[in-house]
């Protein structure tokens, strides 16, 4: 097998919608409700502000067509979005509680931003490894080209030329580019073995055999006719 690699990715799309902000921020406020049992949930709800149980899923009814009215639903889904961190911080919190704290926490990082009034905006601009759904947070933004993106992940196949035998495979993020892989699967041994010994040499004979059994034949044949 030769030292040369050949990669190739491809896109794997993902099956969730994605959301916009608001409905990411109320999703990842709702699912920490969800998983928050007991004395812990009751501790949740008691700090939220909106005029919502966060029960049903889906975009709040709002007038999103006045600018005023939308600034006021950002900044209550955030200012609910952060108390919930605030109760969360300094507790020992079971897995699931901690993974959707955790969670929450990076979807107002990544599109809320607080102005030089405290009120909680849309964040100008977009983060780098944007969380796209709550149903599945691994999935990103890609891009097949400049001009087509795409939603999901990528596979990735790293390839020996010379013998064709396929080196390394791997999953990632939609939004990984290519060359992040180029490194790891040139190191990569290959994905299942390859051995010239004793076995596969005997292979080959057995095959060399065959085929020159066959070559007497089709002579044989030949002068018959």
């Amino acid at each position: 097998m030769g030292r040369r690699r050949v990669l190739d990715s491809t896109p794997i799309y993902d099956a969730v919608a994605t959301m916009d902000t608001v409905t990411l921020t109320r999703s990842a406020i709702r699912g920490l409700l969800r998983v928050a049992e007991g004395d812990l949930g009751g501790a949740l709800r008691v700090v939220l502000e909106r005029d919502d149980d966060y029960a049903t899923a889906g975009k709040p009814a709002c007038d999103y067509d006045d600018p005023v009215a939308r600034a006021t639903l950002v900044d209550g889904l955030a200012v609910d979005g952060h108390a919930c961190l605030g109760v969360l911080a300094g507790r020992q919190l079971p897995g699931p509680v901690a993974q959707a704290g955790q969670l929450l926490a990076t979807v107002l990082g990544q599109d809320l931003a607080e102005n030089v009034d405290g009120q909680f905006l849309i964040a100008r601009r977009v983060a780098p490894d944007r969380v796209i759904s709550i149903v599945d947070p691994q999935a990103r933004h890609g891009r097949k080209s400049c001009a087509h993106g795409f939603d999901g992940y990528k596979g990735h196949v790293g390839i020996d030329p010379d013998s064709e035998i396929i080196t390394a495979t791997a999953v990632t993020a939609g939004n990984v580019r290519r060359r992040r892989c180029c490194d790891r699967f040139a190191r990569r041994r290959p994905a299942y073995p390859c051995h010239h010994g004793p076995a596969h040499r005997r292979h080959g004979q057995r095959h060399g055999q065959q085929r020159e059994r066959g070559e007497r034949s089709r002579r044989a044949v030949g002068r018959l006719r």
